[in-house]
């Protein structure tokens, strides 16, 4: 099922995909300044068949707003995804998750210390790439943004074994998944000299999709033919997902079950994944209005098919 998402992408995608390659042979040649351990974790980290979705933000709300594609836009898609990597690693280690896109994740492979070391190089390289971009405003916002990371897996950590709201599930995703589409999309736009009411709808966009992206991202472990852990670690450590927290309603004793094929069967005996999909329906629809601000072009259709495509791989 990967693959064919992964293909399905590429064909979204395919209207920045020189963009996409170009990144990968800047991060490639980035990377490969290190020296051999450092460089050796990153390469396998970086180039494990990562969607590229940041990056693709980058380029896509440049073009949206019919501007050039400069140096400074490839430091930023370089920025989000190294940014992004950095935090899967250490998630991965905190979350105990053996695989990332069905390959042995990097504390697995090589250990928990260097999966902490090679997370933390990965991000101290994001901020001297973020750096040579020279704008104080991105500075400040990807500061910010790297603060709501670490606060939301704190979040989630917290929330363990105790039972959220449908609020705090969602606050939760807003900073570990949508504040750095948020990144991506105003950074682009701060290096575009894109006005304020731009700037603003950005925002509004990149924060739905992202929490529209997390919760069909667990939507996706309830169908029969994905293969990915994410919803068997979420499960095993007692982390509310929109699914369980609706689940929940109906039947309160849910998440106190051991076995994971139990807690699944139980799953689809409740409204839960219906539920579930409206919620994700609702943040997809809110995206989608708010890029009504922008002029038609090839990069906002290419967006809008991205945002809808979020939605579909779930049916």
């Amino acid at each position: 099922m990967y693959q064919k998402e992964k293909t399905q992408l590429d064909e979204i995608l395919s209207p920045i995909s020189d963009h996409i390659l170009k990144t990968n042979e800047k991060l490639l040649e980035n990377l490969s300044k290190e020296n051999q351990t450092i460089r050796e974790i990153a390469k396998y980290a970086v180039f494990s068949n990562g969607k590229r979705l940041r990056p693709a933000f980058v380029f896509l709300f440049a073009k949206m707003v019919n501007s050039d594609i400069t140096y400074k836009h490839y430091l930023l898609a370089q920025v989000t995804e190294l940014i992004h990597i950095a935090s899967t690693i250490h998630d991965d280690v905190v979350d105990n998750s053996p695989t990332r896109h069905h390959q042995p994740s990097v504390f697995k492979q090589w250990g928990i210390k260097e999966a902490i070391i090679s997370g933390d190089f990965l991000l101290a390289k994001a901020m001297t790439l973020l750096s040579q971009i020279e704008n104080s405003k991105l500075i400040s916002m990807f500061s910010k943004i790297t603060e709501e990371l670490c606060s939301g897996e704190l979040q989630q950590l917290m929330q363990t074994n105790n039972t959220p709201t449908l609020d705090e599930i969602i606050e939760k995703s807003k900073r570990k998944t949508a504040m750095l589409y948020i990144a991506a999309a105003k950074g682009s736009l701060f290096v575009s000299d894109a006005d304020k009411e731009a700037l603003s709808k950005a925002e509004e966009f990149a924060k739905n999709f992202g929490i529209a992206y997390q919760i069909t991202d667990d939507l996706l472990a309830y169908k029969d033919d994905y293969e990915e852990k994410s919803q068997f670690s979420d499960f095993e450590n007692k982390i509310f997902t929109p699914v369980s927290f609706f689940a929940c309603e109906e039947n309160p004793k849910i998440m106190l079950m051991t076995s994971y094929e139990e807690f699944q069967n139980e799953i689809k005996k409740t409204n839960a994944l219906e539920k579930t999909n409206l919620l994700a329906s609702q943040y997809i629809n809110r995206a989608i209005d708010s890029l009504s601000f922008f002029e038609d072009n090839i990069a906002k259709q290419t967006i809008i098919n991205l945002t809808n495509y979020i939605k579909e791989r779930t049916i």
